[in-house]
């Protein structure tokens, strides 16, 4: 029993002393919704295995509409798509244990920035960038963000 109790302490104070594996954007410095993930996540999508083939059908409500081509924020969780470092293309996704390849569509953006930039696996982010709707059939994708740049706390939100 003693061993117990003491597997025990130390698994509860190993878990106190952990920092939180979440962070969200005003504990990063940012407001509490910073970003278009609540509009992005109104897109509707299914997949369609007919006699025509496989396909997505996918709807764009007016309001997710209207931000196709404009500059949105959003703060998530980078996946760089190349080694960690410099770089320049990434995914973004709203949740830190999202899988950007095989998860839900709706909480996953891929992100091509202005400049390279320092990213590794798992960092918190801000950014700002144009959003792009992808409507083509053949991909569960549902949405990129171009010429994106990263957003301090300092540059206001």
């Amino acid at each position: 029993m003693r061993k117990l109790s003491m597997v025990l302490a130390m698994v509860i104070g190993a878990a106190a002393s952990a920092p939180a594996f979440a962070q969200s954007a005003s504990e990063a410095g940012f407001e509490a919704d910073a970003g278009a993930w609540p509009v992005l996540r109104t897109a509707g999508f299914s997949e369609v295995d007919g006699a025509a083939g496989w396909h997505v059908a996918k709807t764009f409500p007016e309001e997710l509409a209207a931000l196709d081509g404009r500059t949105v924020r959003l703060f998530g969780y980078v996946m760089p798509l190349g080694p960690d470092g410099l770089g320049r293309h990434l995914m973004l996704t709203l949740g830190a244990n999202d899988d950007p390849f095989h998860g839900d569509p709706l909480r996953v953006i891929e992100v091509t920035l202005e400049e390279a930039a320092p990213l590794s696996a798992g960092d918190r982010m801000l950014l700002e960038g144009r959003l792009e709707l992808n409507r083509a059939p053949d991909t569960m994708q549902l949405f990129s963000l171009g010429n994106a740049r990263p957003v301090t706390a300092d540059a206001g939100v």
